[in-house]
């Protein structure tokens, strides 16, 4: 059983690596204040609780057609900037640098992750893929 972290959006993906980058020469006090006015931002589009309507999917970004609250539009396609209303801007902000600090992210598709189980000779039982990751319950199929 195995839990990995899901690939985002390109603009997603681009500006976590960019500001993950950025964040390298930082010492941890220094991290955390770079990244308490992105969390700032975050909390403002989520106190605005605006709903937006995508017309039709987005491909090339990611983007699939619906209603999207405008907070999490930016979140999954654009920087991932936590909100919570129940949550101080502490906390919010403790979830953002636990992300980005870490010099090393790793993101993967669900057919990178099912490539994986066929080399491993491991059978998929179960494989639950969300918008953050993906969860894979598999078995050993024979040997190696």
């Amino acid at each position: 059983m195995f839990y990995v972290y899901k690939k985002k959006s390109p603009i997603r993906e681009f500006t976590d690596d960019f500001i993950r980058e950025k964040l390298q020469g930082m010492d941890p006090e220094q991290a955390w204040d770079a990244l308490m006015p992105l969390t700032m931002l975050g909390e403002t589009l989520g106190r605005l609780n605006v709903e937006v309507d995508v017309p039709e999917a987005v491909d090339l970004l990611g983007i699939a057609a619906g209603k999207i609250d405008l907070q999490r539009l930016f979140y999954w396609h654009i920087f991932k900037a936590y909100y919570r209303p129940d949550w101080s801007l502490e906390e919010m902000n403790h979830v953002n640098f636990d992300w980005y600090a870490p010099k090393n992210s790793f993101r993967q598709t669900p057919e990178e992750i099912r490539a994986w189980c066929t080399d491993l000779n491991l059978a998929i039982e179960r494989e639950i893929v969300e918008d953050a990751g993906v969860t894979v319950i598999a078995r050993k199929t024979g040997s190696n």
